[in-house]
């Protein structure tokens, strides 16, 4: 039998949806699995061997970044406190992008699309901005893999006519990027985010549908993360629901209180590329890198005994790999405040930095209870869980 000259033994699969895009016969199309993951299947009677699928995998491609300088490393928070407030952690996603639309480009990232009927599903999906209004839309933390297979072209477009593009998204979807454009476009740069791991869409969107079913009302808007209580680094859902007289209404999920959060913190049921990431190094594709920074206060207590930074608004993470990231970032001077650490403690205090996550023990059981149950078989288990827990800890 002829070996087939495609990504049908690629078993790693990022799922950014580059062969699917480049296939001139259009024999692939993005499945969802079992685990609501997104993943590439071939038609044999279409596929002509031709073997550009595998020119554009990302897994085939050495995407990591190429102008590296000597990387350097800052705590930074934005100045502005409206965007700061906004923000998962400090804010310098939202500064990077204002900067950039301020000089007239084009800023790409992730956003939660709302369902507009009944029928649709909440997801999340990478967008194309050019206002200052519209950077809100991508602001914030989104634990679900976002779907880039509709800018893709739209950037391809914008970057041949000579406009200027910023691009956030993890590590994997900045390689898918790279492999689907085929060359360096001085007019790109790209800020990946520091990852644990993805969550497939279909899973998020069968959960929302669950969070539904329990509160009898439609949902129209969920926040990851939220800064509406005291303490950013609280891992919250917020939730928006609209009643049957139309008046909209939140509820506040705790991570303790959600399966969803639950297994994203345990890393259960991410991708498998995920679990054996080749970027989970300080080692990126991206010209920045952007995280959080829980352990700041102490790694340099000094900024924060003297009232420089505080921890309470939240602190961003910052690794520069090449001089393009390096410009855009001295570009911000006015719009964040920025203090020069060493890079390597930043890699210290960040497992992800380090080696690929690794799922907790339990999630062989977790998946499939979810595979037969949904989230209520998965939501039982927690709850059952906690209660034996509970009662050893009464009987100790």
């Amino acid at each position: 039998m002829a070996k087939m000259n495609n990504i049908e033994g690629v078993i790693n699969c990022f799922g950014c949806g580059a062969c699917f895009l480049k296939c001139p016969k259009k024999a692939i199309k993005m499945e969802v699995n079992r685990l609501g993951q997104k993943q590439p299947e071939i038609d044999r009677n279409s596929c002509v061997n031709c073997g550009i699928c595998k020119g554009v995998c990302p897994v085939f491609h050495n995407t990591f970044a190429d102008e590296t300088e000597v990387k350097s490393a800052y705590i930074s928070v934005n100045t502005n406190e409206t965007m700061l407030m906004k923000s998962a952690s400090g804010g310098i996603s939202a500064a990077l992008a204002y900067r950039w639309i301020l000089n007239g480009g084009y800023v790409c990232g992730a956003s939660g699309i709302a369902p507009s009927s009944v029928n649709e599903q909440f997801h999340v999906e990478h967008i194309l901005l050019r206002s200052i209004e519209d950077i809100e839309k991508i602001q914030g933390s989104k634990y679900v893999q976002s779907d880039i297979t509709k800018v893709l072209p739209e950037i391809e477009n914008l970057l041949k006519q000579g406009s200027r593009i910023l691009f956030f998204g993890t590590s994997c979807q900045v390689a898918g990027i790279k492999s689907y454009l085929g060359k360096n476009y001085e007019n790109l740069v790209t800020c990946d985010l520091i990852c644990h791991g993805v969550i497939g869409s279909q899973m998020f969107s069968n959960y929302l549908k669950h969070i539904e079913r329990k509160e009898k009302n439609r949902l129209v808007d969920v926040s990851f993360r939220t800064k509406e209580r005291a303490v950013p680094y609280t891992f919250t859902f917020t939730f928006t629901f609209t009643d049957k007289n139309n008046n909209h209404y939140k509820k506040l999920l705790d991570k303790n209180k959600s399966s969803y959060y639950r297994m994203f913190l345990g890393c259960i049921g991410y991708r498998k590329s995920c679990y054996e990431c080749k970027f989970a190094s300080v080692d990126k594709p991206s010209d920045i890198t952007l995280g959080d920074y829980y352990e700041a206060k102490d790694d340099y207590p000094e900024l924060f005994e003297t009232g420089k930074l505080n921890m309470s608004k939240g602190i961003s993470s910052v690794i520069i790999h090449s001089k393009k990231g390096r410009e855009l970032f001295n570009q911000c001077n006015e719009d964040i405040c920025s203090y020069s650490v060493d890079v390597n403690k930043i890699v210290s205090s960040h497992a992800q930095l380090q080696k690929p996550s690794k799922s907790k023990k339990g999630s062989i059981l977790i998946l499939q209870l979810y595979k037969m149950f949904g989230w209520s078989g998965v939501d039982r288990f927690y709850m059952i869980f906690d209660r034996v827990m509970s009662w050893i800890r009464k009987s100790n």
